[in-house]
């Protein structure tokens, strides 16, 4: 997909972000171009004809959402108490990259925390997920992210009780 200088897009592992230019870049002898993407903490550069480029999408739709609050509140998908199994888990749904994906790991990771203790990273990936989700949120339904949290938690609070 081609993007354009001021899009909106969502990169797969740092969140909310705009296409601020495309430029040619020579690294290591090759020139390519490369979408010059500025999120809330860094600006990257993603090259604009490979695989990489799959790592941006566009925002998701309110009936994208439709589906990503049906999961969030859906029974959860248990973790393995095998930290090497959950890694591998948590490392599939993060690069899938999808609306979906990532709804289903802050379900399913925030469930494991309410009944477990998480390692730092665990933390760390779930925070950095529901700000990105709840970012998303905000700008597809054009509402402050303390109401999408709120939101996020009345759903979560559905998926615990289908839980029990």
């Amino acid at each position: 997909m081609t993007y354009q200088i001021g899009e909106r897009v969502i990169h797969s592992l740092f969140g909310f972000a705009e296409i601020t230019g495309i430029e040619n870049k020579d690294i290591r002898g090759v020139s390519k171009q490369y979408y010059v993407v500025k999120t809330k903490d860094m600006q990257i550069w993603v090259p604009t004809d490979s695989p990489a480029a799959s790592t941006l999408r566009s925002p998701s739709t309110r009936k994208d959402f439709s589906g990503c609050f049906e999961i969030l509140k859906a029974k959860y998908s248990p973790f393995s108490t095998d930290r090497h199994e959950r890694k591998t888990n948590i490392q599939t749904r993060l690069t899938a990259g999808s609306l979906n994906s990532k709804c289903e790991l802050i379900r399913d990771l925030s469930f494991y925390r309410s009944q477990n203790k998480i390692n730092d990273t665990e933390k760390n990936i779930l925070e950095k997920n529901i700000l990105n989700l709840l970012d998303e949120w905000g700008f597809t339904f054009g509402i402050p992210n303390a109401q999408a949290r709120t939101e996020l938690n009345k759903l979560l609070s559905e998926s615990y009780a289908s839980s029990v």
